[in-house]
């Protein structure tokens, strides 16, 4: 009779561990799904051919600058020869820096590197 009785138990145990999974599947999907959008306000650009971009964004928006050139270049706020409130330390290549934009207003930018690379951050209310 033990036989019986073993394999009525590790059956249950199957199924309340069946029905476990099915019970906390939907919560590991939601965690997964926002966990995936929890990067949205993030915009990519990259470095490349001595070329910053012309990027618009809202307000609260990361931008994350990667070097994709085979030179080192750097992000500063400002016009050369002047630094403005935040800038990179030299990104090299297939590195990257971010920053996150938290007030509107068009925020020039510049390779300290290369003066001639320049570009603009656009950041809206909306």
């Amino acid at each position: 009779m033990k036989a019986p009785t073993l394999l009525i138990y590790q059956l249950r145990d199957r199924f309340y561990g069946l029905a476990q999974g099915m019970f906390f599947l939907p919560f590991f999907v939601g965690m997964i799904f926002l966990t995936g959008c929890q990067n949205s306000n993030v915009v990519e650009t990259t470095i490349i051919d001595f070329e910053l971009e012309n990027i618009e964004i809202t307000i609260g928006t990361t931008v994350r600058w990667i070097n994709e050139d085979d030179k080192a270049h750097t992000v500063t706020q400002g016009n050369p020869p002047i630094s403005g409130e935040w800038g990179s330390p030299f990104i090299a290549t297939n590195d990257l820096f971010e920053y996150q934009f938290n007030r509107p207003g068009s925020f020039d930018y510049w390779c300290r590197v290369h003066p001639f690379m320049v570009g603009t951050v656009t950041v809206t209310d909306n």
